[in-house]
């Protein structure tokens, strides 16, 4: 590896490691034949004290695959509660969504 990227290398883990997220954002759009459901939170991360906001992006990366879990799932049931999926479409998807959110938080939360 050339000094040039050793360096660059350097750069981007030092970034990372002091790097704090302070919101996370996630939206969700349901598009059907009737309709569509768009659906957006924000979450704000806490304060560990008073000089520094926010949390490493590690637990941020999990922070936002939580969110997103949480509002898929939403968005299935508004959905459904407006008569555009059935209520067994929005139990497959919950279904699927819990599974895959599973797997994913799983393989990513390990040290």
């Amino acid at each position: 590896m050339s000094d040039d990227m050793s360096q660059l290398k350097a750069q981007l883990t030092e970034l990372k490691n002091g790097m704090k997220v302070t919101q996370i954002t996630a939206s969700r759009v349901i598009k059907t034949r009737g309709g569509d459901v768009f659906l957006s939170m924000s979450a704000n991360m806490p304060k560990h004290d008073e000089d520094e906001g926010g949390i490493d992006l590690k637990s941020a990366r999990l922070a936002s695959h939580v969110l997103g879990l949480e509002l898929s799932i939403l968005a299935h049931e508004q959905a459904c509660a407006n008569g555009l999926i059935t209520g067994s479409e929005l139990e497959m998807a919950t279904k699927a969504v819990k599974g895959n959110y599973t797997k994913l938080l799983v393989e990513k939360g390990k040290p």
